[in-house]
């Protein structure tokens, strides 16, 4: 989730999916796990994201070892890449 997008930012993008989700839990069959992209280092903005639900930060620019170790966590429930 992009932090600084146009019309809507992540934090509340991500606060409506959440609320969605648990407003409508018979159509959800699996966890929602949302992952802050930001350029911002600061602990509060990281704080911010873990306290709405987000999962991870990551920060730009992304870089493709990150990436991967995010799908590999999140998508696959690895804690490392398995080669």
């Amino acid at each position: 989730m992009d932090l600084q997008m146009p019309v809507m930012d992540g934090f509340d993008a991500t606060e409506n999916i959440l609320k969605m989700i648990k407003d409508n839990p018979e159509k959800t069959s699996h966890a929602c796990n949302i992952v802050a992209l930001t350029s911002y280092t600061d602990n509060k903005t990281i704080e911010r994201c873990y306290s709405i639900g987000m999962k991870d930060v990551i920060h730009k620019p992304l870089d493709y070892n990150t990436l991967k170790r995010i799908v590999m966590i999140y998508h696959y429930g690895l804690s490392e890449p398995q080669y």
